[in-house]
């Protein structure tokens, strides 16, 4: 429509859809031809490579500035081998316009294809043949192309083939660098580089250079030479492997401090030769940056210094060595004159552990070792040392000081005298060491009191065993003289009243049992306030008459399953405490409650929710400080002096209680008393009743006993106690048993061995002469495993296994009554 308005010819662009579906642009030259009849119009079409910018999708926009703005020469080549497209670099590459480039092919006379040296290229190793043959990408060929001026361009080439959607080959795309500068620098590096080798081969130091990452890329022949490597063997490896593992961390900080500073820097790392012995280097590094500051190579020169280096490690170790021990000392070496006042020349700083005081003090005078003695024994040192010089021995002293902190120690000093001859040749100088052995008095201390408790344990061990010997003779005459017929009721009731007091005397032996730690440990369901008003009068007694003692208990208390030994044991501790915290006389509350603990109050307790009694022992007395209550109950801990108590007590009663389920809280203030809560947990009603009551008997019979019962029945007694032994021969042949009897377990194996297949039981003590209960048991055993063999004692289980295994069910403890003996005879005979 134009071209027929308008004679003059029109150009414009245009795209063809192709067969393949593809659009292609064209640029269209249309004008108008004479002609009488209908309008004729001359068209011509050019088919035009480049992209038309209005139809640009985002992505080709981004494509097409990426090829305009690379630094090589972007090419791309149909399978004929014509140049198609060529970015704006190829121009200033190949020295071509893109309209000149585009109508020239790859193999074009115009360029001669040459090796980097001049030499001919051959066709079949240019990139394009190679692309198009292999259908593969070609990297980094490097040749040159000639022009017809002679002038010479370097390339490197990296291409990769073009296919269509169906992945036929369409022609190659390729990156072409200029590197003529890259490798005329090459060059140049290289003759510099074969100079610098050539002055650094013939150094004697250890030369290298490497990467920051410790990749060696050069070595000097010296550095082989020491190292024992050749250069094929570390070039392009981390030198770290010829580094000791103690220098590697040294070799990374320095690293660091280079790529903050690259200034020389100077180390000094120790080896090993190959022949074992330590060598030292004293290397100097320097760090090379690169375009942008960063670190990008070191320079290192090393020079053996082994020798130097031994000399200075010898002075240094002789130097140390003396310091090391003075350091190590467990106390401070001293230097000082022989006067009164003992004037310091050196002290080491071991004194500020000892002491409290610096050394520098004593050196300036400001503290002087005669002033920390304590006065008593000043004069005692003094003498002690001149009386040693005179001797002319070494002297060794025993004495205390105050320390800084206001507390007494106890110091040990061994010292001598020697000369100073620069002081003056008269002078006398006195050097020597002191410790600390405070600790140790204090331990010396403790177990001196540990020793006298355990030989009162022990004695008391061994009366409360003859105790239980003699009650069981009393309980079992006075038990059998009760059932004996026609005794007048006048003698009935002396007998009583030696039947009770004998059962009182057992409590005696079970208090002196629990002091020796031998006492048997017997929980069993019990009234906490019957306990408590049954010592009140001893408790009273033991406190003294200026302490009131009085009782707030709850008549309803529920019961509680202890020992209750033990809890006699714990009153007793804690009424002593409390006593010895009233020196002027106060009064003793003790309460008891229930309780019920929730979530909420375990605070402080270490005790599941539940319902518990509390047993509250509170005094009037002298208090105790926060400091003092965190300790109370650490074993020999006591603000008592040191002949009123071991520090144990409060120790036992927080085992004790801890024992029996149970837990305990201090409450104290200085000037107002301490209170001591005990927290036991409550038993259910009916369970664990006493096997039988030893409540104060109107004495019931003895079992009606036909003369004929238990004659088939033989029972071998062993008891090296003749009285005991007797009394326990009368009860069971009074029971219609028949008997053997013997002093020891000598003696009843002989018995045994006569009489093995009349014998239906053995009741034997447990601790006798020649042979013990447990080893008699053994021997009998093995030759009959199913005798039944009890034992009688009045040991606890765990003393008793040191002799042998023994079950529980198996003891008699004494001391016993007549039916307690019978009835647990009667669950072992058939």
């Amino acid at each position: 429509r134009h071209s027929q308005q308008n004679p003059q010819p029109h150009t414009f662009e245009a795209r063809l859809r192709h067969p393949d579906g593809q659009y292609h642009w064209y640029q269209w030259r249309i004008a108008s031809l004479p002609s009488q009849t209908e309008p004729q119009f001359a068209l011509q079409a050019w088919h035009i490579h480049h992209i038309h910018q209005p139809y640009l999708s985002p992505k080709q926009t981004l494509l097409q500035a990426i090829l305009e703005t690379s630094i090589g020469a972007i090419i791309v080549l149909n399978t004929a081998g014509q140049i198609t497209f060529a970015n704006q670099r190829a121009k200033e590459v190949l020295g071509l316009t893109r309209k000149e480039l585009t109508q020239r092919t790859y193999d074009d006379p115009l360029w001669k294809p040459t090796t980097l040296d001049g030499q001919p290229w051959p066709d079949e190793k240019q990139p394009f043949r190679i692309v198009m043959k292999t259908g593969d990408s070609v990297y980094n060929i490097r040749h040159a192309i000639e022009w017809p001026n002679g002038e010479r361009k370097a390339l490197s080439i990296n291409g990769a083939p073009l296919k269509d959607s169906h992945g036929q080959l369409t022609g190659a795309v390729f990156l072409v660098h200029d590197i003529t500068q890259q490798l005329q620098t090459e060059r140049t590096l290289h003759e510099s580089e074969n100079l610098f080798r050539g002055i650094v081969e013939s150094q004697i130091d250890l030369v290298s250079r490497y990467k920051p990452d410790t990749t060696l890329l050069y070595v000097n022949e010296a550095y082989c030479n020491y190292f024992g490597y050749t250069r094929e063997e570390v070039i392009g490896k981390s030198f770290l492997f010829m580094v000791a593992d103690t220098e590697k961390e040294l070799v990374h900080q320095r690293l660091a401090e280079l790529h903050i500073n690259p200034a020389p820097r100077t180390l000094i790392m120790r080896d090993e030769a190959p022949d074992g012995r330590d060598r030292w280097v004293q290397w100097t590094d320097y760090g090379l940056l690169d375009e942008n500051g960063k670190l990008y190579m070191v320079q290192a020169v090393g020079r053996e210094i082994t020798e130097m280096k031994q000399l200075e490690i010898a002075l240094r170790q002789s130097q140390q060595r003396l310091e090391t021990l003075v350091a190590n000392l467990p106390g401070f070496v001293y230097r000082c004159q022989n006067t009164p006042d003992w004037s310091v020349i050196y002290i080491s700083d071991g004194v500020l552990d000892i002491m409290g005081y610096r050394a520098e003090e004593f050196l300036h005078g400001r503290v002087q070792i005669s002033n920390l003695i304590e006065p008593e024994w000043r004069q005692y040192v003094y003498q002690e040392v001149q009386k040693a010089i005179a001797e002319q021995r070494p002297y060794e002293l025993t004495y205390q000081v105050r320390h800084k902190d206001g507390s007494l120690r106890w110091m040990w000093e061994r010292g001598r005298l020697m000369s100073e001859p620069q002081l003056s040749r008269d002078t006398a100088v006195l050097e020597g060491f002191v410790t600390d052995i405070t600790e140790q008095k204090r331990a010396e201390e403790v177990l001196l009191q540990t020793q006298k408790a355990e030989s009162l344990g022990v004695l008391a061990g061994g009366i409360a065993h003859d105790f239980n010997n003699l009650l069981t003779i009393m309980l079992s005459n006075s038990d059998l003289l009760l059932y004996m017929e026609g005794m007048p009721p006048e003698a009935q009731e002396y007998l009583q009243a030696i039947y009770k007091a004998s059962k009182q005397a057992t409590n005696l032996t079970r208090q002196l049992l629990a002091f020796s730690r031998h006492q048997n440990i017997q929980p069993q369901r019990l009234q906490l306030n019957e306990i408590i008003q049954d010592m009140e009068h001893m408790i009273s007694r033991l406190i003294g008459e200026d302490i009131a003692v009085r009782l707030q208990l709850n008549p309803n208390l529920h019961a509680i399953r202890a020992d209750p030994g033990q809890l006699q044991q714990v009153f007793m501790n804690l009424a002593v405490n409390a006593r010895d915290a009233m020196p002027n006389g106060g009064e003793l509350l003790i309460q008891t409650a229930n309780v019920t603990l929730y979530e909420t109050a375990m605070t402080s307790l270490r005790l599941p929710p539940g319902d518990y009694i509390t047993w509250s022992i509170r005094d009037t007395g002298e208090g105790m400080t926060e400091e003092t209550v965190t300790h109370i109950f650490e074993p020999f801990f006591t603000t008592k002096q040191a002949d009123k108590g071991t520090g144990l007590g409060l120790s036992t009663v927080y085992g004790i209680i801890q024992q029996n389920g149970g837990d305990l809280r201090v409450h104290s203030r200085i000037n107002e008393g301490t209170v001591f809560t005990i927290f036991l947990p409550r038993t259910e009603v009916g369970l664990y009743e006493d096997e039988y009551d030893e409540a104060w008997p109107t004495m019931p019979a003895l079992p009606s006993v036909s003369p004929n019962m238990n004659t088939a029945v033989t029972i071998l007694i062993v008891e090296d106690e003749p009285d005991v032994r007797n009394i326990v021969a009368s009860i069971l042949t009074e029971a219609g048993y028949s008997i053997l009897a013997a002093t020891d377990g000598h003696d009843a194996w002989q018995l045994y061995e006569l009489n093995q297949a009349h014998i239906d039981l053995i009741l034997t003590d447990v601790v006798m002469p020649h042979l013990s209960g447990p080893e008699l048991a053994q021997k009998v055993h093995a030759h009959n495993p199913d005798l039944p063999i009890l034992y009688m004692t009045g040991y606890p289980q765990d003393f008793i296994t040191t002799y042998g295994p023994v079950e529980n069910q198996f003891i008699v403890r004494k001391p016993f009554i007549a039916n307690d003996l019978l009835a647990r005879l009667r669950t072992h005979l058939p």
